[in-house]
């Protein structure tokens, strides 16, 4: 709510922090809106795509499609590692089209 506005003051930063306890909890949509954040470098963080894919990879596990996602997207432009991997990017696309993710099951017929 705080992120987008929505009942009360757009606030970025308090989005963040929410984010911050939720995942520290296990939330794997709090895990995947702070990795978000941090591949971005918004709300204050620093732009961190290692812990980006960190944070992905743990809510990814936890069966979040939007991670798992976004797991192929950093596999396939070999962010926060040392090379891109094409089969990484396309079993995380697959575990995301399962959950009927449509832009994962683009880029995986892609």
């Amino acid at each position: 709510m705080y992120e987008g506005g929505q009942g009360v003051g757009r606030n970025e930063r308090r989005a963040i922090e929410l984010y911050k306890q939720a995942a520290a909890r296990g939330c794997p949509s709090a895990l995947c809106n702070l990795g978000i954040k941090y591949e971005r470098g918004q709300g204050g963080l620093f732009a961190d795509e290692k812990k980006a894919l960190e944070l992905y990879r743990e809510a990814a596990e936890a069966g979040e499609p939007a991670a798992q996602f976004n797991m192929g997207v950093m596999y396939l432009q070999g962010k926060g590692m040392d090379a891109p991997d094409m089969w990484q990017a396309c079993e995380w696309y697959s575990r995301s089209s399962l959950s009927d993710h449509k832009n994962a099951a683009v880029n995986l017929g892609k």
